[in-house]
């Protein structure tokens, strides 16, 4: 069985104001500009991004080790009347995230693919790198909550 099924949807809904998160995306937010990742981003669409992709990734390690994360690369995924959309998550700086922390090294990621002649496809799947892991671990997971959505 491919270990990558064992996945869930990317949880956008989690939400941090401690200070040990606060230092972890400040930390990973100056190793971005110092690698030239964030050269044209908005910085801070680009740091919400990162603080729901990092909080997500630390409660999937908590959950199991070996789950993924799957998230949808394509536009549509990000056009009005879908969730990400009315989550107001957008597809630029998400992308950049992802594509920023697997090139620093701290995500093993698979990007997803769709078969027109099958009909099948599958989402692109992220999990956290060793080195990302121990980064986060000083978060408390009592630190990570859940925003409520009305």
């Amino acid at each position: 069985m491919d270990d990558r099924a064992h996945s869930r949807p990317l949880d956008v809904h989690r939400i941090s104001n401690y200070p040990e998160v606060q230092e972890v995306i400040q930390q990973l937010f100056f190793q971005f500009q110092h690698a030239g990742l964030l050269k044209g981003a908005d910085r801070k669409k680009f740091r919400k991004h990162l603080k729901l992709v990092i909080l997500d990734l630390r409660i999937a390690y908590l959950e199991s080790p070996a789950l993924y994360i799957s998230y949808g690369r394509g536009d549509a995924r990000y056009r009005p009347g879908t969730r990400y959309h009315a989550l107001h998550i957008r597809r630029r700086p998400l992308i950049r995230v992802m594509d920023g922390l697997v090139s620093l090294e701290y995500l093993e990621h698979h990007l997803g693919f769709y078969d027109r002649r099958t009909g099948i496809g599958r989402d692109s799947r992220m999990r956290a790198t060793q080195s990302l892991i121990n980064l986060i671990q000083k978060v408390p997971p009592e630190a990570i909550g859940r925003a409520t959505t009305p």
